[in-house]
Formats: structure tokens, C-alpha cells, sequence
């Protein structure tokens, strides 16, 4: 049964993006870029956040019934109907212009004129932390403060009475359209030069601009109806969390929304993950968008340090490092705190980041076969692969990014030597057959050594850390995906059998990445789906894809966690790694019912021994 739950919907311009929630109201926005303060986040904080929206009065009796965008776009339609007359909320934001556009349409449906105020409410978020000014100025909001102008300005097509209140005068049966537009830059001058361009800026621009842009997509043949929806706003999604300028990859685009009902793990995901960006970039690579995974390493390469490591694992969308403050006077929802802006995981080590840039890297050269491109980042390769040889044996902080001590995580292993092994196939590829040999040498000696220790036979299945009492986790399948272990290994199949029993990962049937998790993660319930299609298990796959497609929002957008029993999301949102994998698994399904389970680069792999 689909639980499908009206949450947030999104738009964006490659800096920034605004959420709209189900009545219409902007209730996420920072400008002018993703890791900006927060103008908007009653998303966050109901009572505090601050919003814009519409509002109408009571004796109008508005009721909101629903929003979609536009086919095959990233543009919102929110619908709403009153007493006597219906009407919908048109957003979108121009690509790369520095504005968002509101438009409003409303239909009289009665056979008597209808006259129906509207007020314009714009509160910005209330902080001492980061005060913001209001001002009034005409039929324009000036919301600013030193670092940033938002300038708000009204048109209407007939007479106002007096902003922010207007009347529409709708003669029986007629229908009115006006214009919102929030134009914003580091000064008035500038955030009023934005609001005259975006004035000129159609939508059909930015109708014709998604449509384009998703034509050069490759869509699986056999999705068809929610899956083939689905698919295809994963990809739109993605689109509008990379950066258009740096091809950074935003992990989501808010900020500290709690992963939990009343909890603590309220993080900042504004910023570029490795890991995450190499998942995405790897999605891209396998919907044909070249360009864009192309963009994220061009992003990446750049940042490696002298001696082969990346020494953070996320970073701005300019390259540089956040530092982390706790808002005092902000709190989530249900009253979570601490709420966090920057993220202190940017100075943890964990091993996957060199692992996860060579395998991509890889992966990108065997869909495309540029081998131009190849001898170009041959150097960032090279000094990669040989920072693993030295230092694929250390403790790290881990792929969920526990706070405090390192350990040795299973998941962090398992990708160091899928990278290393292909490091050693792209030095194969340039001729390079000695150097081949001894990263191969290498990976095989890792592959003995994590599959030893990563074993307990306390718990009879491959565990999070070194540890004979270390909990089972759902990242160890990462052992599979990497080619370390077979699908059908029987140690793996004992895993799958202690993951999947009374004491494992399963809540009310879905997936939690680890043992004792309060609530199932999205991304976990995909990977065991792609475990199945792996093994052969075709039946178990789609009852795990098809939950999940199940508890997406009504636009076919996921957060971090979800309630199976409600539908709802938790964690920020939307979540990025979610959606690149959703992407690859229509892939692999495709794979799977063409009789071909594994993957074609892991195929490869595999086949050509590297």
C-alpha cells in the first residue's frame, strides 16, 4: 500500500534552493548559496524559521489539495480552491539567476462577481545569531542584513489597494494572474537588478530549460508509471543540488533537521561528502550525464593534498572547510536540539574518501572511454593509490561518522581496496603494467586481511568494525559491491540471515543502516535491495524497492530516515545519496532482467582479474 505523505517540494536555480511546503509556503531558503544562513526555516522551526507565503481570510476558506510539478521539470505547482473560486501557486527559479519567481493564478467559479483580499506575509528567520532587518519600502519587502539584500517586489496586472494586502476583482468566471519576485545579491543595487531580470524570465524558459536538460538523460526501458516518476525526479533532483559553477554535490540542502523524534543528530549536510558526491557522479555516469560526473571530479581532483590523501571529507561548494556553531535560540520541530550550522566531521579522517574518488574515477572511464581525460588525471591516480598502499591499515572515524574515538570499519576497508584494485586497472589502461601489479599485489593482500578480521564468529556475519561484539551494519555489504567477498559467499549469506532476522537492521520491515537505529534508513533499504539483485533474489529486491518507493513523499522525494508506519521523513532533506542510488538501482534492475546481476563496470573488475 502507498503511504505517500504531502511534505516538501523544491526548486532551484545551481546556488541555492528554496522548499515549498504543501500550503504554498517558502519555509527553506538561503541566499545566495546553499550554506548561507537561513532567510526561511520554519521547516526547521515552526515557531522561529520564518516564511513567506500567501494568506487568505478566513471567511474564504481555502483549502490547499495538493501539489506536482511539472512533468518532467523542476517547477512547482501547488493547487488550492475557496469559497467560489480555485486557483495554483506557480515557483521556480530561473537557472543561474539570482531569483525566485511566484506566480499566482486564480479562476472565479461562481456566476456573481468575487472580490478576495490577499496579504503578502514575508518573517524572516528570528535569531540573535544572525539578525535580519524588514523594511517596507512601497509595494516591496527589503529583508537584509550586512552580508545579504532580499528584495521582494509585487506586480499585479490590475490596481493594488495597498501592499502587502491585495484585491482581486473577479468578474463571473474570470480569471487574474500575478507575479511574485524575490530578487536577492550582496546589496540593494544588485538584489534590484536580479528582481528586473527575473521580471523578463518567462516560465516557459525554465519549463523548456528541464525539459532539455532530462532529454539527455538515459531512462531504463522497462520503468514505467510511479518507478519511471520516480526515476526521473531522482535525476532532477540531483541536477538541482550540484553546484552549476564548481560541480560540487550537496549532500541535501538544509540544515539540522532532526534525523529522530526528539533527538540529537541534527547535522548540517550543505556541503560536498566525497562519498556522497562520488555516488551521485557514479548515477550520473550511468543515466549518460557525463558532463555532470565529469564536473564533480574536476571539482575534487583539485583539492587532493600533496601526498595523495584527501584530507577532508566534505567540503563547501568553493572548496574550502565549514567550521560548526550551535544555534541557541532555533529548535526542530518536537524541540530538537542542539541546532547545528557547519559540520566538525570535515576534520574526522575516513578512508573511503581516496577508495571512493579512485573507483569513480574508474567507473567514469569505463562508460565513457576517454582516455584523454584519463592521461590528464593519471598524477591525482598515482599519488592516490600509493597514499592507500601506506595507509589503508588506519583507524578512522567510519562511513556514519561517530564522533570521538576511531576504529576499524569494515566499510572504510572494503572501498579503499575497490579503489586501489581500480587504480591498478586505470595503470593497466595507460600501460603501466608494473605499476598495476603491485597496487594488485596490494588490494589482494587487504582482501585477505578485512575479510579475517571483519568476521565474528561471536555474531556468525560480517560486523561494523574489527570487533567479535562489534553490531551488524548494513555497510558491510559494501564486502559484496567491491568485489571482496561474492554475494553467495557463505559468510555473507549468514550476514544477510542475521541482518535480516528479529535481532537485526529490519523495522516494522525496513531497513535500519545498523542494529538499535530508532528509525529504517533509505539509503540501507536500497542497498540490500541491490544486494538481492546481486544474489539472485529478484522477489526479496523488488518487496525492498517497492517499500521504499512506498514511502516516498507524494512527489517521489526521500530524506535521510522515514517512518514506515506514517510516511514520514526524517533527517534533511532531500537526501542526495538516497536519490543516486534509487538511479543506479533502476540500472541494476535492468541489468538483472537481462540475465546480467552484476554490474558492468564490477563485471569488468571481476572478469579482467585487475
Amino acid at each position: 500500500m502507498r503511504n505517500l505523505q504531502n511534505y516538501l517540494g523544491m526548486v532551484g536555480n545551481g546556488e541555492t534552493v528554496a522548499l515549498i511546503d504543501p500550503e504554498g509556503r517558502i519555509s527553506w531558503f538561503c541566499a545566495p548559496r546553499f550554506d548561507s544562513f537561513p532567510l526561511f526555516a520554519a521547516a526547521l522551526d515552526p515557531y522561529r524559521g520564518g516564511f513567506l507565503r500567501l494568506h487568505f481570510p478566513a471567511e474564504a476558506r481555502v483549502v490547499y489539495t495538493g501539489h506536482e510539478y511539472y512533468d518532467r521539470t523542476n517547477v512547482l505547482q501547488t493547487f488550492f480552491k475557496g469559497a467560489g473560486f480555485h486557483g495554483v501557486i506557480i515557483d521556480f527559479m530561473p537557472w543561474q539567476r539570482n531569483a525566485f519567481i511566484r506566480l499566482v493564478k486564480i479562476k472565479n467559479t461562481t456566476t456573481q462577481p468575487l472580490r478576495l483580499p490577499i496579504e503578502v506575509e514575508v518573517v524572516p528567520v528570528r535569531t540573535s545569531f544572525r539578525p535580519f532587518v524588514r523594511r517596507q519600502e512601497g509595494n516591496a519587502f527589503l529583508i537584509f542584513d550586512q552580508n545579504m539584500c532580499l528584495y521582494l517586489l509585487l506586480t499585479i496586472s490590475k490596481e493594488a489597494l495597498g501592499f502587502p494586502r491585495i484585491e482581486l476583482s473577479l468578474p463571473p468566471g474570470g480569471e487574474e494572474e500575478f507575479r511574485l519576485v524575490m530578487g536577492y545579491g550582496r546589496d540593494r543595487e544588485e538584489a534590484e537588478v536580479e528582481v528586473q531580470r527575473a521580471l523578463e524570465a518567462s516560465l516557459g524558459e525554465t519549463v523548456r530549460f528541464w525539459e532539455q536538460w532530462l532529454e539527455r538523460a538515459r531512462i531504463p526501458s522497462w520503468l514505467k508509471g510511479p518507478l519511471r516518476k520516480a526515476y526521473c525526479r531522482s535525476l532532477l533532483a540531483l541536477k538541482l543540488l550540484t553546484h552549476h559553477r564548481s560541480g560540487a554535490i550537496l549532500a541535501a540542502p538544509t540544515a539540522s533537521f532532526p534525523a529522530t523524534p526528539g533527538g540529537k543528530e541534527n547535522w548540517d549536510y550543505r556541503y560536498c561528502w566525497i562519498r556522497d558526491g562520488f555516488l551521485t557522479a557514479m548515477a550520473f555516469d550511468e543515466a549518460g550525464l557525463h558532463q555532470e560526473a565529469r564536473k564533480f571530479y574536476d571539482f575534487i581532483l583539485p583539492l587532493q593534498a600533496p601526498d595523495g590523501s584527501w584530507p577532508h571529507p566534505l567540503y563547501t561548494i568553493d572548496g574550502t572547510v565549514p567550521t560548526e556553531v550551535e544555534i541557541m535560540d532555533l529548535e526542530g520541530p518536537n524541540g530538537e536540539k542542539p541546532i547545528r550550522f557547519g559540520n566538525e566531521a570535515a576534520i574526522q579522517l575516513q578512508l573511503d574518501n581516496e577508495g571512493s574518488v579512485l573507483y569513480g574515477l574508474w567507473y567514469h572511464y569505463a562508460l565513457t572511454r576517454d582516455k584523454a581525460y584519463l592521461r590528464e588525471i593519471w598524477p591525482a591516480v598515482r599519488k592516490a593509490a600509493f597514499w592507500l598502499r601506506r595507509n589503508w591499515f588506519r583507524a578512522e572515524h567510519g562511513i556514519w561518522e561517530f564522533r570521538g574515538h576511531r576504529s576499524q570499519w569494515t566499510y572504510g576497508k572494503a572501498v579503499t581496496y575497490g579503489g586501489l584494485l581500480a587504480a591498478a586497472r586505470l595503470a593497466q589502461e595507460l600501460g603501466f603494467g608494473q605499476l598495476a601489479g603491485i597496487w594488485r599485489g596490494a588490494a589482494y593482500q587487504m582482501q585477505s586481511e578485512v575479510v579475517h578480521y571483519a568476521w565474528s564468529e561471536k555474531r556468525q556475519a560480517f560486523t561494523q568494525l574489527y570487533d567479535d561484539d562489534s553490531p551488524l551494519d548494513i555497510s558491510v555489504l559494501a564486502l559484496v559491491f567491491y568485489g571482496l567477498v561474492s554475494p553467495r559467499d557463505p559468510r555473507m549469506l549468514k550476514t544477510i540471515q542475521a541482518l535480516e532476522g528479529t535481532r537485526g537492521c529490519l523495522i516494522y520491515r525496513a531497513v535500519a543502516r545498523y542494529e538499535c537505529a530508532i528509525l529504517p534508513f533509505a539509503l540501507a533499504q536500497l542497498w540490500l535491495a541491490r544486494y538481492h539483485l546481486r544474489a539472485g533474489n529478484l522477489q526479496r529486491a523488488w518487496e525492498l524497492t517497492d517499500m521504499l518507493l512506498s514511502n516516498a513523499t507524494s512527489l517521489y522525494l526521500w530524506g535521510e530516515h522515514f517512518d514506515p508506519e506514517t510516511g514520514k521523513q526524517w533527517g534533511n532533506f532531500p537526501q542526495t545519496f538516497v536519490h543516486a542510488e534509487f538511479v543506479r538501482n533502476a540500472w541494476a534492475w535492468q541489468r538483472a532482467m537481462a540475465g546480467r546481476a552484476e554490474g558492468v563496470v564490477a563485471a569488468q573488475l571481476q572478469a579482467q582479474q585487475v
